[in-house]
């Protein structure tokens, strides 16, 4: 999928400061309980940063360029192919959730919050912004076909766990 963005300082500044945005919500959440309500990683996402798996960090700019070329074939402003990347990556959020709790890879004091939901599209929309405003957007094929890969694998689990 990033073999085929376009190469350039731009986009090495993107996954960089999109990876550290959505580590440092992460961190936040996990230590604070804002954003997303109090839950805690589990064991089953690889090394821990800080109390956050450096997968996590990788997933947040995953899902915002898998989403946000989708949200490109709109011939519109920018901000209204953010906020469509943003409906997009909530949208699989809402299907990741309960198959996480399951999974172990993450778990909360209680139910899944609203909070999360919230928290999740403030950051996902910080990141999208990003993403657009540096002018990245462009049709994928692969990232589309990876997007609806796993809305079809998390809502198969959804239904199976």
């Amino acid at each position: 999928m990033i073999c085929t963005q376009k190469k350039g300082t731009t986009f090495f500044i993107f996954l960089i400061v999109g990876f550290f945005i959505g580590m440092a919500a992460e961190w936040l959440g996990v230590h604070t309980g804002l954003l997303f309500g109090n839950y805690i990683y589990g064991n089953n996402l690889g090394p821990l940063w800080y109390g956050v798996p450096i997968i996590i960090g990788v997933n947040w700019i995953m899902l915002v360029i898998i989403s946000g070329s989708i949200a490109e074939r709109l011939k519109t402003h920018w901000l209204l192919k953010a906020f469509l990347g943003t409906l997009l990556m909530l949208a699989l959020d809402v299907l990741i959730e309960p198959v996480a709790v399951q999974s172990d890879y993450w778990v909360w004091s209680g139910e899944i919050p609203l909070s999360n939901f919230l928290g999740w599209a403030l950051i996902a929309f910080v990141i999208q912004i990003l993403y657009f405003s540096m002018k990245l957007g462009e049709q994928n094929k692969v990232a589309t076909v990876l997007y609806f890969i796993q809305i079809v694998f998390f809502s198969i689990l959804n239904i199976v766990l």
